[in-house]
């Protein structure tokens, strides 16, 4: 069983910023501020997002707004793991018509799982099928 130390017991209740200026003012800013860099710099990299200008924008085209969830990661012990931050975006804002026109979710009907793995089977020639 593990237990968790005094040492470690202070991050047991604390109480992540709900938004960027929240963590900016708490006493350990620079490594939210360094895991909210983080998150950002992985979508630039992965060319997800394009740092822009306001005047930059496109007539006629509106930005999605987003947020950024800060989570405090701690090991079994209660010791401190990580500062995580992950930029969400706030799908809410956006209308349909203007920021888009379609909506994809895929999202597999069991009758079309089961008629893949029946297919797969027989492609096998697997003719039955044992249950635990």
């Amino acid at each position: 069983m593990v237990t968790i130390s005094e040492a470690n017991s202070k991050y047991v209740n604390y109480k992540e910023p709900l938004t960027y200026r929240q963590a900016m003012r708490l006493p350990d800013a620079a490594e939210w501020q360094e895991a909210t860099d983080r998150e950002l710099q992985q979508f630039v990299d992965l060319k997800a997002i394009i740092p822009m200008k306001e005047e930059d924008i496109p007539d006629g085209k509106t930005i999605t707004q987003s947020k950024v969830v800060y989570k405090l990661k701690l090991l079994a012990d209660g010791s401190l793991d990580k500062y995580k931050a992950r930029v969400v975006a706030k799908g809410f804002t956006q209308v349909y018509g203007l920021d888009f026109t379609e909506n994809f979710s895929p999202t597999p009907m069991i009758g079309g799982v089961r008629f893949a793995i029946n297919t797969s089977l027989k492609e096998l020639k697997v003719m039955s099928v044992v249950h635990f």
